[in-house]
């Protein structure tokens, strides 16, 4: 009874926040910290209407609560994966507030907040999930750069999704679900606790940005969720000897599939990695549904619409993950599997787009 209860005030506090800071910060209250109209030129806009972009704020103080309504046995480290965070919050807050911090900037951010949670803790990713790298992980000249690209890689994924209403946050909460089902069949009911208080605070947040959009997580929020998935992920790793690290990133396959190919695309076609652009998955969905006559191009219905189509995408790797936790191979093929469909139906759209309209 007590985690529901804890659960519930988390949802509560971040429910309650996001409600205050839609109304106060508004775009007529409050221009500077509310999503700019020159945002809304920005080729990789999906509104039409500026939206508060502080709800970062919001969900951060929830992840906060959480880290000090952890269990003990598990409390310390994950109030150190949180005070780790600060330096890609900041980062990302003074982004959202009107100061111009460049991607750059923001990635590395996100290293160094990685770096601090690894020196914290004293561990990283502990391992591949095949014996014959795994040995090598264990020496950390090899193990904290690797561990300090898949956790930047991350943060910065859920940042690249979050171009929909609701579509980072419905990701996010899958994965810390997923996190919670494996951790309770491994009986590892601390961590369990954890990931549940944390998709707390997402949904509370979700409350307000689905379907409507009254508010945005902006650069804070989407960096810092990266940043607990992976590291909550990697808590989960070194907790559980037995759990591959292939079924953590299945749990965040969405963002993760869609980095991948953004990075494949950007090499293929020779523009600078960092540049924005409309080509992710949710913009592909968005313009066949903006076709279809009876939505009429409404963006107001297209754009959570488009999160709906894709939930059912993250859900069933993140399913598959979770049964096959204990299997390395399995749910390494698996991701391979994921991955190829995921590029396949991704390019099949895209042409097919081409050729209808």
């Amino acid at each position: 009874m007590l985690i529901i209860f804890k659960c519930s005030l988390i949802f509560m506090l971040s429910l309650l926040l996001s409600i205050l800071i839609s109304k106060y910060y508004s775009r007529d209250t409050s221009p500077v910290i509310s999503l700019r109209e020159g945002d809304l030129l920005a080729v990789q806009a999906s509104h039409i209407l500026p939206v508060p972009r502080l709800g970062g704020l919001a969900i951060f103080v929830g992840f906060v609560v959480s880290a000090f309504f952890a269990p003990q046995s598990i409390e310390y480290e994950v109030q150190l994966i949180m005070l780790a965070a600060t330096p890609l919050f900041v980062a990302g807050l003074l982004e959202d507030i009107g100061y111009h911090i460049t991607p750059k900037g923001r990635l590395l951010a996100a290293i160094f907040s990685s770096l601090l949670t690894a020196i914290f803790l004293g561990f990283w990713l502990p391992r591949f999930g095949f014996p014959a790298i795994d040995y090598y992980f264990s020496f950390a000249i090899i193990g904290i750069p690797i561990t300090l690209l898949v956790c930047s890689a991350l943060s910065n994924a859920v940042n690249l999704i979050d171009g929909v209403n609701g579509l980072a946050e419905s990701s996010s909460a899958v994965s810390f679900l997923g996190f919670m089902l494996i951790s309770y069949h491994a009986g590892q009911l601390e961590l369990m606790i954890v990931a549940a208080m944390i998709l707390a605070a997402i949904l509370g947040f979700l409350a307000l940005n689905f379907p409507r959009g009254l508010i945005f997580l902006g650069d804070a929020g989407s960096y810092v969720l990266g940043h607990l998935i992976a590291w909550i992920g990697i808590l989960i790793m070194v907790r559980i000897d037995n759990i591959s690290p292939w079924t953590v990133l299945l749990c965040a396959f969405w963002p993760a599939a869609d980095t991948l190919l953004s990075i494949f695309r950007r090499v293929w076609a020779k523009v600078p990695m960092m540049s924005a652009d409309r080509e992710h998955f949710h913009h592909v969905i968005m313009d066949f549904l903006n076709k279809i006559p009876a939505f009429s191009g409404n963006i107001n219905i297209t754009n959570p619409l488009s999160t709906l189509v894709q939930l059912p995408f993250m859900i069933f790797p993140a399913a598959i993950g979770i049964y096959y936790y204990e299997s390395p191979i399995q749910s390494f093929a698996y991701f391979v599997i994921f991955m190829f469909l995921y590029v396949t139906a991704y390019y099949s759209l895209k042409n097919i787009y081409k050729k209808l309209y």
